[in-house]
């Protein structure tokens, strides 16, 4: 018995159906993330309630010598948008944590709103309580003496970050590197 090759579509017409229902869904995935988009954009601040998932510390140094240290805090929203704000020294680490904050979007457009965007910001309220994917992180983490095999099984099971030096290892297995995050 031959297999025999079937068209996807039987008439031109049915891929420009196709073609219009995609441009339509489209269409009105722009219109709502557009009007996420005025909402933020309306006001000089909005009030943000955001979980952080990455935090690091930058050092900028400026044209006459001098150095300032602060904290990049990598934030993403309830409605699922990322942005990035800069805290003090002294801000502790938060990773993983819910936070409740005024947020002035800097040079906000809609680009820039689609991707990630930056912003300053004021934090009002910290939750300390810890969600269920960090009770899961610290269980394994707990489970596993090894680090790094603890670290593999957040990012298998929790979606959770690498560290670079483990990324790399992953990457020799092969092809499966394209499972994990990478911790930028």
């Amino acid at each position: 018995m031959a297999f025999e090759k079937l068209p996807l579509f039987c008439r031109k017409r049915e891929f420009f159906y196709l073609l219009a229902l995609f441009t339509l869904i489209l269409s009105i995935s722009l219109f709502f993330e557009y009007k996420r988009y005025k909402e933020l954009a309306y006001f000089d601040y909005t009030l943000v309630k955001a979980t952080i998932l990455k935090q690091y510390i930058k050092t900028k140094t400026y044209d006459d010598g001098s150095t300032r240290r602060y904290h990049i805090v990598k934030c993403k929203s309830e409605d699922g948008s990322i942005f990035y704000t800069t805290r003090a020294l002294d801000f502790a680490k938060l990773e993983g944590y819910t936070i409740k904050l005024m947020l002035w979007p800097q040079d906000l457009d809609f680009a820039s709103f689609m991707q990630s965007y930056f912003g300053y910001s004021r934090i009002i309220h910290i939750d300390y309580s810890l969600s269920l994917r960090q009770k899961l992180a610290a269980f394994i983490e707990k489970a596993h003496e090894d680090p790094k095999i603890a670290t593999l099984y957040k990012a298998l099971y929790l979606a959770l970050p690498m560290t670079p030096e483990l990324y790399r290892e992953a990457s020799n297995l092969g092809d499966i590197n394209h499972i994990f995050l990478y911790n930028t």
